[in-house]
C-alpha cells in the first residue's frame, strides 16, 4: 500500500468516526429533549389561541374591558364554555352546538343561574338577592309560568297562564298563609287566608271587587256580601254577647 492509499483509507474511517459521533449526539439531544420539561415563568400577552392539528381555533383566552375571558369550541367552531369576567363579577355559560345551554353568574344583588332550551329561550332560573331569592319556570315563549320566591321576609309560589297573568298564587303573611286564585284578566276571583283571629274566605266579582266574605272575628264567626258597588249590604255575625245577628241594607240598615 502507497502512501497516497494508506491517506484515503484514514480519511475513511476519520469521516465514519464523525459520523458515529454526530449520530450519538444528535440522539442524546432527542432524549435530553424529550424528558426535560422546559418551564417559562411568566408569558405576557393580550390574547392566546390554542388550535387543533387542523389549525382551527379551539380555546381563546383574551382581555375584556371588565378584565378576561376564556373561551372553548368545538370543531365546528362554535363557543361550548366560556369563563368571562363582567362589571359585577363573574360568569360560567355552558352550551350546545345549537346554542345556550346553562349560564351562572353574578348579578349586583347576588347571583344567578339561568337553563335555556335549543332555541336560546331561558326556560329555569334561580335568582339570589340582597335578602332574598327566587326561582322561575317559562314556557317556551319565554313567559314565566311559575315563580318561587321570597316577598320581603315571607316566601310564595306563583302559577301563571301562557300570556303571564297570574292564576294562583300561595304565600306567607304575617298571620299565616294566604291562597289566591285568579280570572283570566289577572284578577283575584278566590282568597283564602289566616287572620289573627281564624281564617277568612273571599270571593269577588270578575274585576276583583269583594262580594262575599267569610270570616272569624274577635265574637266568632262573620259573613258579608257586597253588591257590585263593593258596598256591604248583607252581614251576619255573632256579637259579644253570645248571640247572632242578621243585618240586611236596603236604603238603611235592618236587624233581623
Amino acid at each position: 500500500m502507497n502512501f497516497k492509499q494508506k491517506l484515503v483509507y484514514m480519511l475513511i474511517g476519520s469521516l465514519f468516526t464523525l459520523a458515529g459521533y454526530i449520530i450519538t449526539s444528535l440522539n442524546g439531544s432527542a432524549i435530553h429533549a424529550q424528558q426535560d420539561e422546559q418551564v417559562i415563568d411568566k408569558i405576557v400577552c393580550r390574547e392566546l389561541e390554542v388550535v387543533n392539528t387542523e389549525g382551527n381555533r379551539v380555546v381563546g383566552i383574551g382581555a375584556t374591558e371588565d378584565g378576561a375571558v376564556i373561551r372553548v369550541l368545538n370543531t365546528a367552531g362554535k363557543p361550548v364554555l366560556g369563563i368571562g369576567a363582567t362589571e359585577d363579577g363573574g360568569i360560567i355559560a355552558v352550551g350546545s352546538a345549537a346554542g345556550k345551554g346553562v349560564v351562572i353568574g353574578t348579578s349586583k344583588d347576588g347571583g344567578d343561574i339561568f337553563v335555556y332550551n335549543a332555541a336560546g329561550k331561558a326556560q329555569v332560573g334561580f335568582s339570589g338577592g340582597e335578602d332574598s331569592g327566587a326561582i322561575f319556570v317559562s314556557n317556551a315563549a319565554e313567559k314565566r309560568v311559575v315563580v318561587i320566591g321570597t316577598v320581603e321576609d315571607r316566601g310564595s309560589i306563583g302559577i301563571y297562564n301562557a300570556a303571564g297573568n297570574p292564576v294562583a298564587s300561595i304565600g306567607a303573611r304575617k298571620d299565616g298563609g294566604a291562597i289566591f286564585v285568579y280570572n283570566i284578566a289577572g284578577k283575584p276571583v278566590v282568597g283564602i287566608s289566616a287572620t289573627e283571629y281564624g281564617g277568612l274566605i273571599g270571593v269577588g266579582d270578575t274585576a276583583g271587587n269583594p262580594a262575599v266574605g267569610i270570616a272569624a272575628d274577635e265574637d266568632g264567626g262573620a259573613m258579608e256580601v257586597h253588591n257590585n258597588g263593593e258596598k256591604k249590604v248583607v252581614s251576619i255575625k255573632a256579637t259579644g254577647s253570645g248571640n247572632g245577628v242578621i243585618q240586611t241594607y236596603k236604603g238603611g240598615w235592618r236587624t233581623h
